[in-house]
């Protein structure tokens, strides 16, 4: 069973990533946002 486990970490490494990128996007969007309401 241990030929599995590099393909689960880099599933898991993949997957990180990819939560990582969503919540960058989505924090880079609010900072934008609050950033226009400021400059209103």
């Amino acid at each position: 069973m241990s030929y599995l486990k590099p393909r689960k970490i880099f599933i898991n490494f993949l997957f990180v990533k990819f939560v990582h990128a969503q919540c960058y996007k989505f924090t880079k969007n609010f900072s934008d946002v609050s950033f226009f309401h400021e400059f209103i």
